[in-house]
């Protein structure tokens, strides 16, 4: 794992930013957002992570107003639904 974003390897940083915009793709075609926002924040965990989420609105773009009563299952269904459309992208490689 690599805490900071700058200590990336060039490489490994574009496969991230290709593999976030594949996931955002899958993300417009299931919900239609307004935009698909793509996140490097990284002070809430110690390694590198790209945060993909669908935005409607300039809240939607606020962590403090996060959903904090989702539940597994309907975190579960977003994520199934994510595989399927990228399975339909053929994205051979998704994974359960």
């Amino acid at each position: 794992e690599v805490d900071h974003w700058i200590d990336l390897k060039p490489d490994l940083l574009s496969h991230l930013a290709q593999t976030s915009q594949t996931i955002g793709k899958a993300i417009h075609t299931i919900w239609n957002p307004e935009k698909i926002a793509l996140y490097l924040v990284g002070v809430e965990v110690p390694h590198v992570h790209f945060h993909v989420s669908p935005i409607w609105n300039m809240e939607d773009i606020r962590f403090d107003l996060a959903d904090t009563k989702a539940t597994a299952v309907s975190m579960n269904d977003a994520a199934d639904r994510i595989r399927i459309e990228l399975k339909h992208m053929g994205c051979d490689s998704v994974s359960e």
